[in-house]
């Protein structure tokens, strides 16, 4: 089993889509870089199991629609992320979206799925990608309360159920050399992520679920304009 810090370092690497560029627009969109960086590194740290070729999660389809607010450097950043999947987890995808502060719209930035094997790793605003062979449990972070007991050294403590979008969540807190980190699971799923450390605070939340949704099969291709190079 890898530890969480191996994980932590992965899946950071992994949602800057492999070939995003450091942002150098000014010390905003850098600090939400890296805000974004180590939010989904905390978000895909949950501790992870064999997952099964037929279920990854507890029910067969869904999309949930999640909510990032980052503190960093005395500002406040808001993501979006989207994530959809089908036959239990089998084919899955994550969208990031940012959100303009002052009128609200949405750009999606990165697509991340898995389809047939292959993950594939998009970067809309930078028109690149990778192409691989899927190795682990997909795209988003797998719910695993018995895991993460196992994992002493991280300071485990299994919290109080809590309500995250309507639905009655299992919650675990542990801390890692990236900060303080507390899930809350509900199907296998993450509804909810918080991580603290000395430089930012960061809070990811389901806002919205649909369970057993068709999902668009368009969620399962490389978007328009994207070239992908296979690895």
């Amino acid at each position: 089993m890898k530890k969480t810090a191996t994980i932590f370092s992965l899946a950071a690497l992994l949602s800057c889509g492999g070939s995003k560029e450091p942002s150098t627009t000014g010390n905003q969109d850098a600090a939400a870089d890296k805000a974004v960086e180590m939010t989904n590194g905390a978000s895909a740290a949950a501790p992870v199991e064999t997952v099964s070729d037929f279920k990854k999660y507890d029910i067969k389809s869904g999309i949930v629609t999640f909510e990032t607010k980052m503190e960093m450097s005395g500002m406040v950043i808001k993501k979006k992320s989207i994530l959809y999947f089908d036959d239990y987890g089998i084919k899955e995808c994550e969208e990031q979206y940012d959100v303009d502060a002052a009128t609200g719209k949405e750009v999606l930035t990165d697509r991340n799925f898995v389809k047939d094997g292959y993950h594939y790793i998009c970067s809309v605003e930078n028109k690149g990608g990778i192409k691989t062979k899927q190795n682990g449990y997909g795209v988003a972070a797998l719910f695993n309360m018995s895991e993460a007991e196992s994992m002493k050294e991280n300071k485990f403590k299994k919290l109080p159920d809590e309500t995250v979008c309507g639905k009655v969540c299992n919650a675990f807190s542990m801390e890692t050399p990236s900060g303080k980190i507390s899930m809350c699971g509900w199907n296998r799923i993450v509804l909810k992520t918080r991580v603290e450390n000395e430089s930012m605070k960061t809070e990811t939340v389901a806002k919205t679920i649909s369970e057993n949704a068709t999902i668009p099969g368009d969620k399962f291709e490389v978007p328009n304009g994207v070239k992908i190079t296979e690895q």
